[in-house]
């Protein structure tokens, strides 16, 4: 029986964090460590070297680790993801904090917060605090689409579109539709937006 195993890809805070959710220590796995940017082991039950006892702890080791590598993968959040639905949720008052100040910018973005506009110019959470309680002359603000998915129990990234019509105060009868990708992370057990990209699209 041989059972081979090869991780890469991760970098290196990705496979320490996997090798504690394991409970693993480099003295446990010799052949294996997280250190490494490829990890390569074959277990063997023809190597006549090392006790047995060896054999089983290394190949323990195996499917742990391969059970923790499959937990890192990324997926699609599903209907009834409750977390998923709190981030749509506010995305959705974000969407609609274009036309009217409805707070929702202090919770929902981080105080590190990064952000690129449709001008290609940075903002910050200071900067969306300032506009939210500033006048506001749009109107008909909306969320059309947010698609969640988590590649990491703290990491998410949402995917959406939205649209509003006189955003832009020189054309206030213009419907402007932009899409967007937000990076969701969760510290101290809250989820919040730490980084948002914004691009104008022609509306459909």
């Amino acid at each position: 029986m041989t059972v081979a195993l090869k991780l890469g890809g991760w970098d290196k805070d990705t496979r320490l964090e996997m090798w504690g959710q394991a409970g693993l220590t480099a003295p446990v796995c010799p052949h294996i460590s997280p250190y490494f940017p490829r990890v390569s082991y074959l277990y063997s039950d023809s190597n006549t070297g090392g006790t047995m006892r060896h054999r089983i702890l290394h190949l323990m080791c195996v499917v742990v680790l391969m059970t923790a590598a499959y937990a890192q993968q990324s997926h699609w959040a599903t209907p009834d993801d409750k977390t998923a639905t709190f981030m749509v949720d506010m995305e959705r008052k974000w969407a609609e904090g274009v036309c009217t100040n409805n707070g929702v910018i202090s919770e929902l973005l981080a105080d590190d917060f990064q952000g690129t506009s449709t001008r290609g110019e940075h903002y910050n959470k200071a900067d969306e605090l300032r506009d939210e309680k500033g006048p506001h002359s749009a109107r008909g603000c909306a969320l059309d689409d947010a698609k969640v998915r988590f590649f990491a129990e703290d990491v998410a990234i949402i995917y959406g579109s939205e649209h509003a019509i006189g955003k832009d105060k020189t054309h206030p009868d213009a419907k402007q539709c932009q899409v967007w990708t937000d990076t969701w992370l969760k510290r101290d057990g809250k989820w919040q937006i730490a980084a948002a990209q914004d691009n104008k699209v022609d509306c459909k």
